[in-house]
């Protein structure tokens, strides 16, 4: 896991980097999936995974240094990470905000869908409620009110589909939602790749949101102290773009 960090494009070993906090080790049988850091343009935004499937861009997203502005819809402005959502216990990080209006339409910083009646994991930004994930046939719709959803924030979501126990963490602000138990195994997306910046499932999300960073670990719902090791990480990375992230 360490050699995530060490891949990141344009970042040389420097006073202010060299300590960048390591990743906690994977329980057995977990993977990692998704590790973008986006912007500049779609070379400096690819999945940072070995052996990962080449991240298509959508579109036009706006880049800016160290993040990309995107649209989901029929036509988004996104990305397609190519990462097929094929194991029902997850964990998904991301570091974005919501940048269109403030109302009870979409943004969709990273979510995993299809346009058919089975779909994987629903996962938004509502501009006037917060941030909204469901997942398919688990009984689980959730959200959990955001204080300035407009500013960038690093979130956590994961899912056990064992325990069928979802969690989220407003990883900025310290708040969360959940554990939350549902009432069954959630339900794989039939055909859809998880989308950055979008939603496979057209019909999902009109607003534009910003995003810097997108994580998916596949096979583990992190605990509270991984999901808080791998904040650090996060945010430390960030900040060598030139982004901070609270």
């Amino acid at each position: 896991m360490t050699g995530l960090t060490e891949q990141l494009l344009g970042v040389t070993a420097s006073a202010g980097n060299i300590l960048i906090p390591g990743l906690p080790a994977l329980a057995a049988g977990a993977s990692v999936a998704i590790w973008n850091y986006i912007g500049q343009d779609i070379a400096h935004s690819g999945n940072l995974v070995a052996g990962a499937p080449a991240t298509i861009q959508l579109g036009t997203p706006v880049y800016s240094a160290a993040y990309a502005g995107c649209t989901p819809g029929a036509t988004p402005n996104a990305f397609d990470s190519g990462v097929k959502d094929d194991n029902k216990t997850f964990s998904l990080l991301f570091a974005a905000r919501h940048t269109g209006a403030v109302d009870a339409q979409a943004s969709v910083p990273i979510s995993n869908n299809d346009n058919s009646t089975s779909f994987g994991v629903n996962n938004s930004f509502i501009g006037t409620t917060g941030w909204q994930v469901a997942t398919n046939a688990s009984g689980i719709n959730r959200t959990l009110a955001i204080t300035g959803i407009t500013n960038w924030k690093l979130y956590c979501v994961t899912f056990d589909d064992v325990a069928h126990v979802q969690t989220m963490y407003n990883l900025s602000d310290n708040t969360q939602d959940g554990p939350f138990t549902g009432t069954g195994s959630r339900n794989l997306s039939a055909t859809g790749n998880w989308y950055i910046g979008a939603n496979p499932r057209t019909s999902v999300g009109t607003r534009t949101c910003d995003v810097a960073f997108a994580g998916l670990i596949k096979g583990e719902a992190l605990t509270s102290v991984k999901v808080t090791q791998y904040s650090v990480n996060i945010k430390a990375n960030l900040l060598t773009r030139g982004l901070t992230v609270p």
